[in-house]
């Protein structure tokens, strides 16, 4: 069992990162691969931008319209419905 926090005790300016080592890792990569394969790309190429999203979590109906200039934090937790333009 872990010990209550205690406020007299905590250094929030001396902490450590907000975001788990794998979640930042992945964003890095996320944001490799949506650089290299999608931000230029032509414009009616939703359906890849689609297939790529969705290869990293993402939950996209078919004809959500998505542009390459879109800025995703991290795909996993996007869900776009049916005719959706981000």
């Amino acid at each position: 069992m872990s010990e209550p926090l205690d406020a007299r005790t905590a250094r929030p300016m001396h902490g450590g990162p907000s975001f788990s080592l794998g979640n930042r890792v992945l964003r890095a990569v996320w944001g490799l691969t949506w650089l290299l394969l999608c931000r230029f790309t032509p414009p009616p190429l939703h359906g890849w931008r689609r297939l790529v999203l969705r290869a990293f979590g993402a939950r996209v109906e078919r004809g959500a319209r998505v542009h390459a200039s879109v800025s995703i934090w991290l795909p996993a937790n996007l869900e776009l419905g049916a005719d959706v333009l981000p």
